[in-house]
């Protein structure tokens, strides 16, 4: 069976997100495609390079959904950061709990050691930031978000903090941190 860069790409999120860049090999990836090594090597020069293009892809298609449900006008702003992060804790149940965000995995496991990677994962995490902090700063002009801190700030608060709760979640197997973190940003954030 012939597989695209792109499938190659998405076996490698898959492994990475439950298993790390550590615990994942090269081989790994291709016994579970059913690939040939000369495959992985005529598309990738080395793991670092496949691990480059995997988080560009991850963080682009991430980046998508953060926009299209923090830009939805049909909700208010604050309504928008809920139900975002909602729809992460219905991920991480449906999930069974095996997974984490590949940007969160890299960043703890290699990005000290690896400065092209902490770049890319680094750039991403900003843009993400700039996608909530417009969401932010658009409750804060309604009047339902606090004014009296900065909108990239409450946005850096949630992002930061929400990561933490999503490994803790995945610790306990339970989506209680999450909730917990939420609650307690929602009501922090809150007007």
């Amino acid at each position: 069976m012939k597989h695209s860069r792109e499938d190659i790409i998405e076996g490698g999120i898959q492994l990475f997100s439950i298993h790390g860049y550590q615990g994942t090999g090269v081989q790994q990836i291709l016994k579970s495609l059913d690939i040939p090594k000369g495959s992985f090597y005529n598309y990738f020069k080395s793991k670092e390079d496949f691990a480059i293009e995997a988080v560009e892809l991850y963080g682009g298609e991430g980046m998508k959904k953060h926009k299209i449900a923090l830009t939805n006008k049909s909700l208010a702003p604050l309504a928008r950061i809920i139900k975002r992060m909602e729809s992460t804790q219905k991920l991480y149940v449906s999930e069974s709990f095996e997974k984490s965000c590949l940007l969160d995995v890299l960043a703890i496991e290699i990005s000290g050691s690896n400065k092209k990677v902490a770049k890319i994962v680094d750039e991403i995490f900003v843009k993400r930031k700039e996608i909530y902090a417009a969401c932010i700063k658009e409750g804060q002009e309604l009047g339902e978000i606090r004014k009296d801190e900065s909108a990239d700030d409450l946005a850096e608060f949630l992002l930061t903090g929400y990561s933490g709760a999503q490994l803790k979640a995945k610790t306990e197997k339970s989506v209680r941190p999450m909730k917990v973190f939420m609650n307690q940003y929602i009501n922090y954030i809150k007007v």
